[in-house]
């Protein structure tokens, strides 16, 4: 592939899922920098799959790169993680 997605953390302003373009270097954030806790993103077309406790249990979600939507796509009652 040519892209790199990976969680980035930053001391004051918290955690973001980013994308890094290897061959022009470009490094786009895919949420604003906060508290939620993502975890484990994996991309797959314009589809990014990661965890998180967003609704109070991890689950899986995804954001459709496409329309810039995300959808919660399971729900667990002990939660969901490390999609693949």
């Amino acid at each position: 592939g040519k892209e790199i997605i990976f969680l980035r953390t930053d001391k004051l302003q918290g955690k973001t899922i980013s994308v890094l373009n290897i061959e022009t270097g470009e490094n786009k954030k895919l949420f604003p920098f906060g508290t939620e806790n993502f975890g484990h993103p994996i991309k797959v077309g314009n589809l990014v799959y990661y965890n998180s406790p967003y609704n109070g249990i991890d689950n899986i979600y995804v954001l459709d790169l496409e329309i810039n939507k995300q959808y919660q796509i399971t729900s667990r009652k002990f939660g969901a993680y490390n999609p693949c």
